[in-house]
């Protein structure tokens, strides 16, 4: 069963699944950075929120908020304090978003069900595969400090299972790859 937290993060987890799927079709090969960005060519394309609303420890709603850089011209792409892009600077042309949208839709809703009975495990594999952080050196900006670790694993609730410098291995469950 899940908690609220796990809930929220196994559907960010879900939804970037789902968003490099999306990439796939038309062409891209992204990568899930961890936990909830996706890259394209080393630049970020995509990022995702999720949120849990629970009432009397039950959960009412998870919103998730996703943005995707569809038609991002490259002048704003130049002015943005960090690597971006979107599917137009690469692909060279203008998309409608619409048939984006639809894919990346049908590709979430298709497990839908699935995922929310068994939780994270149901794309661990999936979601595994298009991650880019797995047996590498990786530098994590916590809350108070920031460190260097190995990745050694995405364990089955999408936390690191990391190693530091001292062969201390840790769990992870939030931070930023930077």
């Amino acid at each position: 069963e899940f908690s609220g937290g796990s809930l929220s993060l196994g559907a960010s987890y879900a939804v970037g699944v789902a968003v490099a799927e999306t990439l796939l079709n038309f062409g891209l090969n992204p990568q899930i950075k961890w936990p909830n960005d996706i890259l394209v060519e080393g630049h970020k394309i995509s990022g995702i929120l999720a949120e849990t609303h629970m009432e009397n420890n039950q959960i009412k709603a998870i919103v998730l908020g996703l943005g995707l850089n569809v038609n991002l011209k490259q002048e704003t792409i130049n002015s943005i304090d960090q690597k971006a892009t979107s599917i137009g600077a690469i692909k060279h042309k203008n998309f409608e978003v619409a048939p984006i949208l639809n894919k990346l839709c049908n590709l979430f809703f298709e497990d839908y069900d699935e995922f929310i009975k068994n939780g994270f495990s149901f794309i661990k594999d999936e979601y595994i595969a298009k991650s880019n952080i797995l047996n590498k050196e990786i530098t994590l900006r916590g809350i108070n400090e920031t460190r260097n670790y190995n990745v050694k694993a995405i364990n089955d609730d999408g936390f690191l299972t990391v190693i530091d410098k001292n062969n201390k291995e840790y769990t992870i469950m939030t931070g930023d790859i930077i």
